[in-house]
């Protein structure tokens, strides 16, 4: 069978090497710009180069990820960047920005890019449907990383799309679905989208009356147990998460998944997960990093409760288990720094070592008592290290968690940084040796590269001792050192003739140095020029707003008097009013009635029943609404190709409109009026014709938008989905209150903000409509 790449992550330059040498496919990287991962070190352009070469040696791929949104500012700087690195070499560029992503598509059709360098459109896009692979298909991409939030059977369809699928397997998994959250933005300015999150959905929100909890913090992600089941759908590629962590996290999961996988070759994973060692891997996984035990996220469906890290939302490591005495505090030694205390933890006997990492949680999982491990004995450890808060009995029973083992990180370390070379690339070996005759090696590595070497003078007789096949086999097969072994060695030989071990090694050498001058030229990738799909549209009027309902009862119960007052041209009603013919020709009369043209607004990502509601819904949709408002790429498979004159095509902020050339993609799909992204901070789109543009100028936005809810199994809240008109809030430590709509197809939610989301004064003097969100009975 043939194996999905193992593709991992690199913040620097250590994590390429131990990422390589435990057996990674490829890795993924960033330069110092431009990377959703802006906390990682992430690469100079000499880095860059230096791992270009050690890794193609190696015969690992190279993908840099440029995979932010880019204002029109920062475009050219984008362009010039990908430019740069393919001419070096590398392999892919990994991008969010559907803008950037046409641009380097042209270019490399232009031929100002190499015909080989790929094209990977990021997880940040949203796609989860063949539809969506299809839309990237016709537009030139060469790969696609599904959104996360995908079954196993969900992914399953997805990759037998036109796109190769690339998917996670491993790390840190985001509440919102990539690349649609605005929360980090919004709170405090730092845009996910940017690279520079702040992870406030890992604080702590209360829910209604209940406690404070993190709700939004989900579990690390981690598929081992079923990754059969993954390599089943069809995925080629296979992604760890982690370009912030260090270079032993990235050798433990490569090793790990390196494998596992293996294992699934040879048909003995079964074997591998029954039998111990898959369960004393995980914990190994544990221990590097996780926020206690691991999720298997969407893949069997729904996240559980218990996934979600309510408690403690930070990392816990590997559970060891309880504590149930006070730690006792000992004499300070004078070579112990002041802010340290020397404790003694009563415990039964562990397996700990000197130097080891612990931290002990209370009763609700706060972090009680942490330090190194100073001395073990058989019932206690004495540690060197602080506690927190008040040390109460009511705070017990604890956990002791192990957050550093020094034998396992000394392990972990020699696997890449003793300089050892982990042999990756197998050889065919094939030798000839006959009297009279020059002796020949010929070596054919995986990727169809020869190299071939003769020896200097013929072969001669054996005067005494003649060279056997098993020596010569023995000496050909030398590789230490280098990445590379023999996979299989072929001789033809004569009896009875002598060659000297010094003429192997000289064979072997030149074969090998043939070998690596030997240059396989890359596979051009295909530049189909995108079909163009546009429709001309323009506005004369102005002063005109659009109205966008989260809920259809809001428009139907609005008093009609309230709404002229916004003189609306357009008005954006969910497409599950049109599911109730009744309702759906009320709507439309109330909206004619006032002038504007009501607009089905498909869901952001249609998922399971939904997907199936939306499908069932979509003729009554083209034929009674006046248009559409899609939120996806996938969403353009869904329409005819002629649809009638003055039918609407809309996009929604979703498709991250944050320069001119992503608006000029969206148009050539058939955009007529396009939502921008609130993050946008230019006045670009005054440039564009037959093609409106809107922002968002009052009331509440889209922040995340998930596809676990956050009532799940919560009573007395779980349920209120049902009834069309509620909506409920939680609540930050600061007092302040987020309004979230629960979606009762797919139990999906939708975060908003508590007050209109600063709209830029260019971008404002760029639209042509002003958009306004409504929310009855919600007070901005």
């Amino acid at each position: 069978m043939t194996l999905p790449e193992l593709l991992a992550p690199a913040g620097n330059a250590a994590c390429v090497i131990a990422a390589i040498q435990n057996g990674a496919d490829a890795v993924y990287l960033g330069l110092k710009q431009g990377s959703a991962r802006a906390g990682a070190d992430n690469f100079t352009w000499k880095e860059l180069e230096d791992t270009l070469q050690y890794a193609h040696k190696r015969h690992c791929r190279v993908y840099l990820a440029l995979n932010t949104l880019f204002s029109q500012e920062e475009l050219p700087r984008a362009l010039e960047d990908a430019r740069r690195a393919s001419l070096l070499g590398v392999d892919a560029i990994i991008l969010q920005d559907i803008g950037f992503g046409s641009r380097l598509l042209q270019m490399r059709r232009e031929g100002e890019l190499p015909p080989y360098t790929e094209i990977h459109a990021s997880t940040q896009m949203s796609i989860a449907s063949k539809e969506g692979a299809a839309f990237l298909k016709n537009q030139g991409y060469d790969r696609l990383i599904t959104a996360r939030e995908l079954s196993l059977e969900e992914l399953k369809d997805v990759s037998q799309g036109p796109l190769p699928v690339e998917c996670f397997v491993h790390g840190a998994l985001c509440m919102s679905y990539s690349g649609q959250c605005l929360l980090s933005s919004f709170i405090g300015g730092r845009s996910g989208n940017k690279g520079a999150c702040a992870q406030p959905c890992r604080m702590a929100y209360r829910l209604g009356n209940t406690e404070a909890a993190h709700i939004l913090s989900p579990k690390d992600f981690c598929a081992l147990p079923i990754l059969d089941e993954v390599v089943a759908t069809g995925v080629a590629s296979l992604k760890i998460e982690g370009r912030l962590k260090a270079p032993e996290y990235t050798a433990l999961t490569t090793s790990i998944y390196r494998k596992a996988l293996d294992a699934i070759q040879a048909g003995t994973f079964r074997t591998y997960r029954d039998s111990g060692e898959m369960e004393a891997d995980v914990q190994r996984l544990e221990l590097q990093f996780s926020r206690g035990h691991f999720t298997r996220g969407y893949l069997l469906g729904k996240i559980p409760k218990q996934d979600i890290t309510c408690q403690n939302p930070g990392r816990k490591g590997l559970e060891l288990g309880n504590i149930t005495e006070l730690p006792r505090i000992l004499p300070r030694p004078k070579t112990l720094p002041k802010d340290l205390n020397l404790l003694e933890i009563p415990c039964t006997a562990l397996n700990l070592t000197t130097g080891d990492g612990v931290t002990v949680l209370d009763r609700n999982e706060q972090p009680f008592v942490g330090g190194t491990v100073n001395k073990v004995t058989q019932d206690q450890i004495v540690l060197a290290g602080t506690w927190t808060g008040k040390m109460a009995q009511d705070r017990l029973p604890g956990t002791l968690y192990l957050t550093h083992s020094t034998k396992d990180s000394e392990q972990i370390r020699r696997t890449f940084a003793d300089g050892t070379e982990r042999p990756r690339i197998g050889l065919t070996l094939h030798f000839t040796a006959r009297k009279g005759r020059l002796a020949t090696l010929s070596l054919t590595d995986d990727q169809g590269r020869q190299g071939t070497a003769n020896s200097e003078a013929p072969v001669e007789p054996a005067a005494s001792a003649p060279t056997t096949k098993d020596r010569i086999e023995a000496q050909l097969g030398k590789f230490g050192g280098t990445p590379y072994f023999a996979q299989t060695i072929m001789v033809e030989m004569e009896e009875d003739i002598f060659l000297p071990v010094s003429v192997i090694n000289h064979l072997r050498r030149g074969a090998l140095t043939s070998l690596e001058a030997c240059h396989i030229e890359p596979v051009p990738r295909e530049n189909p020029v995108p079909q163009d799909r546009s429709r001309p549209f323009s506005i004369t009027e102005s002063s005109r707003n659009t109205l966008y309902f989260y809920k259809e009862q809001d428009f139907l119960t609005w008093a009609e008097s309230a709404l002229a007052g916004y003189k609306p041209y357009i008005i954006y009603v969910p497409y599950t009013l049109w599911e109730d013919a009744t309702q759906a020709f009320e709507a439309s009369e109330k909206a004619h009635r006032l002038g504007a043209r009501l607009i089905a607004s498909f869901p952001l990502l249609p998922l399971g029943p939904e997907r199936e509601a939306l499908k069932q819904t979509l003729p009554a949709i083209l034929q009674r609404a006046d248009g559409v408002q899609l939120t996806n790429m996938g969403d353009f498979a869904l329409l005819p190709e002629n649809l009638p004159e003055d039918f609407l095509v809309c996009g929604d902020l979703s498709f991250n409109g944050t320069n001119e050339e992503s608006a000029r993609v969206l148009k050539r799909a058939g955009i007529q009026i396009l939502t921008l992204s609130p993050e946008n901070t230019g006045n670009w789109a005054a440039a564009l014709q037959d093609m409106a543009a809107e922002v968002i100028t009052e009331g509440p936005v889209p922040l995340m938008r998930t596809r676990h809810c956050i009532l799940r199994k919560d009573k007395p809240h779980c349920g209120l989905c049902k009834n069309g008109n509620k909506w409920y809030t939680i609540m930050d430590g600061h007092g302040v209150s987020y309004p979230v709509i629960p979606k009762p197809k797919d139990c999906q939610n939708i975060v908003l903000s508590p007050k209109a989301f600063p709209v830029h004064p260019d971008a404002l003097r760029a639209a042509s409509l002003k958009r306004i969100n409504l929310l009855k009975e919600f007070e901005s």
